[in-house]
Formats: structure tokens, sequence, C-alpha cells
């Protein structure tokens, strides 16, 4: 059972506001090269603490498992470590046996951001050979409803494993990710949203509003500093407040039935962009000087929508944890500018 897909070149639309002067925060984003990825299957693979091991010690597709690769350094003291606890027969514990699963997390999949880019996108291009073999969750991850309930609504079994616990998979399904954290295959990730809106049961008095800026105001990092003196502005525009960690995700789902334009603060929030209609339009707010966190301009750009950004100051040289401080004026003067072209 293996299953290939090819390298693929992306190539993306640019911002609709883009200016020569910030072309450098986007450029190296316009052609992207994926390489190849595999769904294979493997025998008697051993899962302990969260790690894939061969032999019952030796930690092996760290890849697939770990968000960031290991480094040279990193290899050799693993190595070390697993072969002293080889002949040391170190963790010599219960074993529990799985006759068939799929894996498709790593150690940051339970994050909203990476579960419905990273984790769905693993699932999506192994759904063939999984249709039988449950779906690995990691301990915790079902305290998460945004993972079960999106599980459930694509009818994909799952299996929570349980800490300290040492596993046998007899039959494991190996997903590899299908694209670098912060990119996604086209064709993948418009798949993924195409389904999760058309198992979705919408209710038909759920309320749902054109135009969303997404509140990150709760969050501990990430704020708009001036928020207050931005909220007359948005209100103007006729956007609606939501703070979505307030609220279930079958809610979220509901009120971006017919958002048209959803906006907001660099953050998890912009994935829900997943849940709209393509040719939606995308605002960003970002750091001035920001040409890293570009995940939100290429997944919008991959699911066909339109992407325009506002630069804002950040309060530290630490663009993803820092705060921001928004110009009130020029943001006005954006909104009048790309609302009304969109329209």
């Amino acid at each position: 059972m293996k299953h290939t897909l090819k390298k693929v070149t992306q190539i993306r639309n640019k911002p609709l506001n883009i200016s020569q002067e910030d072309e450098k925060l986007f450029s190296h984003e316009y052609k992207k090269i994926l390489k190849k990825t595999k769904v294979k299957l493997l025998k008697n693979v051993y899962i302990d603490q969260s790690k894939l091991k061969k032999y019952k010690y030796f930690r092996f597709h760290v890849k697939q498992w770990r968000m960031n690769p290991l480094s040279f350094k990193e290899k050799i003291i693993f190595f070390i470590k697993d072969l002293v606890n080889f002949f040391g027969q170190k963790g010599n514990k219960d074993i529990y046996i799985i006759p068939k699963a799929t894996w498709v997390v790593d150690s940051r999949t339970y994050q909203y951001f990476h579960w419905f880019t990273d984790g769905l996108q693993r699932i999506e291009v192994s759904k063939e050979q999984n249709q039988n073999y449950p779906v690995i969750l990691l301990p915790g991850f079902d305290k998460f409803n945004y993972i079960t309930d999106s599980l459930e609504i694509l009818g994909i079994k799952y299996l929570v494993l349980e800490k300290n616990k040492t596993y046998l998979v007899k039959n494991l399904i190996l997903s590899e990710r299908v694209s670098p954290a912060g990119n996604f295959r086209k064709s993948i990730i418009q798949k993924v949203s195409e389904n999760l809106k058309l198992n979705f049961k919408y209710s038909e008095k759920s309320k749902s509003y054109s135009r969303i800026w997404i509140s990150r105001q709760l969050a501990t990092k990430r704020k708009i500093s001036n928020f207050g003196e931005i909220i007359p502005i948005l209100e103007k525009h006729n956007f609606k407040i939501i703070e979505f960690e307030t609220i279930s995700f079958s809610d979220q789902v509901e009120i971006l039935k017919n958002c048209e334009i959803l906006g907001g603060l660099h953050g998890a929030g912009h994935t829900n962009m997943l849940f709209m209609s393509s040719n939606s339009l995308i605002i960003e707010v970002r750091g001035d000087n920001d040409n890293k966190n570009n995940c939100f301009f290429s997944l919008s750009s991959d699911l066909e929508n339109n992407y325009s950004y506002f630069l804002a100051k950040p309060t530290s040289e630490n663009f993803y944890d820092s705060d921001y401080k928004i110009d009130t004026k020029l943001f006005d003067e954006y909104l009048n500018n790309i609302v009304s072209e969109f329209n």
C-alpha cells in the first residue's frame, strides 16, 4: 500500500493592495515548490510518549511526528539515548496492541491552525487507505472540540491514546506531511474546505454575518493595543466583532456561512476562511517588516480568495508575540478604499 503525491509548484496571487515597497514581504511566497510526499503502510510500529519507534526503542520518521526538524547534534544525542535504553532495556512495560491505525499528527497538530491545515491535509490524502484505519489522536487531543467535531463531520474514525502507555500498531498507515507548515497543496486544502462545508449540518435559524472582524483581545499575546480606538471604525464599516474563543466550533462554522469579508490581526481565527465561499475578501493586519508569517496570505490564495493587508507597528521586535498599534486615520482610509474596491 503506497500513494505518492508528486512534486508540485504552487503559484500564488499577489495581495490586492500590494505596493512596490511591500513586495519584499510577499515575493518569496509567490512561487513555492513542494516536494513529493507519500502515504505508506508500516508494520509493527511502537508509539511511546507520542513518538514513533522501531524495535520499541529507536525513534524513526521523526519529521512526521515532530514540528521542527532535528539538528545533527540532536540526532546524535537521541540515538545515543535510544541505544542506552535498548541495551539497558529501560522502559520495559506493558505493550498495548492496536491492530491498525493511521498517523497524521505531530507535536503541534492540536493547535487550531495546524489541525485544520496540517492535520486535515494529511487525512485527506490518506482517506482512500484509512477508511478502516482509525486516526490516532495523541493524549489530550480529544479535549479540543474542534478536533473531534471536525472528524465527526467528515465521518473519520479516531482512536485517542492514553498517557504513559506504550502501543504496538501492527499496521500503521503513515501519512507524511503534505506540505511544510504554513504552506498548502492547493488541490488538497481546497478539498478539505469543500468537505467540511459539504458535510456540516447547517441550522436554518443560525446567525451569519457578511463582514466579520476577529477580536484577539482575550488572547495572551498579539493584541491590538489601541483596540478601543478601532472599534468605532469597524462599526462604521459594518463589521461584526467576534471573539472566536468564546463560541463553539459549530457556531463558528455557522456564522461564517455567508461571510464575504473576514478581517483581523494575524492569528488562528483567519483559519476560518476554510468555511467561507471562494472569492471572499481576507484582511490581515500584520507587522510592517514581517516577511515570515505568510501562512494566511498563502491560504487565502490557495482557497482562491482575495487577500489584502494593513501594516501596523509592533510594540516589540518579536513579530509573532508582539502587540500592535494601529494608526486610526490610515486604517479608516484603508477600509474605505479596500471595501469599496472589493464591492
